[in-house]
């Protein structure tokens, strides 16, 4: 996705699946191939949102930024995982790339917040780095103890593990569609905020003894 020019241009992407896409050439705009999940090229007064989104498996060949670049305008990046992206040997910022802009990361997941997972200056609040549990490969919803949606059957299956990204959102955000347990905190990734949420391990208002 590029999402290029206009200084007031106001640009929002919730609950997306950004995986797999791999950059083989350039941006088709002059540019060298930035971000194989997302470019933004804004003006100065340009800003763009990406909220409860997530990247993974993708693959930048040609430039910097395997999930996300930024060049120029605002990006505000929110309750999203950015997971196991990836850019070829002679480039950098496999997760995050900024070259010019804002940058301003909050409530998020991503492998890693140093060179080379995140490049350039970023403004990172309340970022987690373990490991989100996807479902599998292909099915990104998060793994969960209480419940987990699978679309293949169509019915809530239970898992072993709990994903740390539940209930990882920032709380003053609404949970929108997700089921109950949810602790009134949103879950991170494209399901968070939708019915297909994978639930709490622990119910609203749980009392923890002896930790």
């Amino acid at each position: 996705v590029c999402v290029d020019n206009g200084a007031n241009t106001s640009a929002t992407f919730s609950n997306c699946i950004f995986r797999g896409n791999v950059a083989l050439q350039g941006d088709g705009m002059g540019g060298s191939g930035y971000g194989a999940g997302m470019w933004i090229n804004l003006a100065a007064a340009g800003t763009a949102r990406v909220v409860n989104c997530t990247f993974t498996a993708n693959t930048n060949l040609l430039g910097h930024g395997g999930a996300i670049a930024l060049s120029s305008g605002t990006l505000i990046l929110k309750n999203s995982i950015l997971w196991s992206n990836n850019v070829a040997a002679a480039y950098t910022g496999k997760e995050l790339y900024r070259n010019g802009g804002t940058l301003r990361v909050d409530y998020c997941a991503l492998t890693g917040t140093n060179e080379p997972m995140v490049t350039g200056e970023a403004a990172l609040s309340n970022v987690i780095t373990k490991d989100p549990l996807f479902a599998g490969a292909t099915d990104l919803h998060l793994q969960s103890a209480r419940g987990r949606w699978n679309p293949e059957t169509a019915e809530w299956t239970k898992d072993t593990l709990t994903s740390p990204a539940i209930d990882a959102g920032d709380p003053a955000d609404p949970v929108g569609m997700e089921l109950e347990p949810n602790r009134r905190v949103i879950n991170l990734g494209a399901y968070g905020g939708t019915v297909e949420a994978s639930l709490s391990f622990f119910p609203r208002g749980a009392v923890f003894t002896g930790w």
